[in-house]
């Protein structure tokens, strides 16, 4: 299906968000950030529903990890795996307050034994990555048919519906 704009979602629709509408969100991204702050507020107010997987709460900790280790640090992001094995007491300070905090405005959705055996014919038939494979199998068992992403590879899901920020046409050229 053809993607969408994120502030053109039917109200009271069920949307699964993807890591990077919460990474952009997060980092106030130049390009996305404004648009997708806005889609947070939108769920925040209750127009839709808003779902999430534990693949996307991993995903939007460790970008953050990674902006926080670089931010605080210098941390290059091909260096971060070796300093934290290096020195982990380093991520005792590491703020994980803020996307904590946002992760409770979603409900997690459970992946299980089910969801696994989705994500194999998916990978197969859509040519998917193995976390995008388990979010779309999670999306499918939970009939969500609607997701915020700036991920192309949903695309060509024939059953989903793709929502993305503003500046996606942009992104393409």
């Amino acid at each position: 299906m053809d993607p969408g704009n994120l502030r053109n979602i039917p109200e009271d629709e069920k949307v699964f968000i993807d890591t990077n509408i919460l990474t952009y969100y997060l980092l106030n991204d130049s390009v996305y950030g404004s648009e997708c702050n806005n889609f947070i507020k939108r769920i925040e107010e209750e127009r839709y529903y808003g779902f999430i997987s534990p693949l996307v709460i991993s995903e939007t900790l460790f970008n953050m990890i990674k902006a926080w280790a670089f931010n605080e640090h210098g941390v290059r992001p091909r260096d971060l795996i070796r300093m934290i094995k290096e020195r982990p007491k380093i991520l005792r300070d590491m703020p994980v307050y803020q996307t904590s905090e946002l992760f409770d405005l979603f409900l997690v959705l459970p992946v299980g034994e089910v969801e696994v055996k989705e994500s194999y014919k998916l990978i197969n038939k859509y040519y998917l990555l193995t976390n995008d494979a388990l979010n779309a199998a999670t999306m499918k068992v939970n009939r969500i048919n609607n997701i915020a992403t700036n991920d192309r590879d949903f695309f060509n899901i024939d059953w989903i519906k793709c929502w993305h920020p503003d500046s996606y046409s942009m992104q393409r050229r």
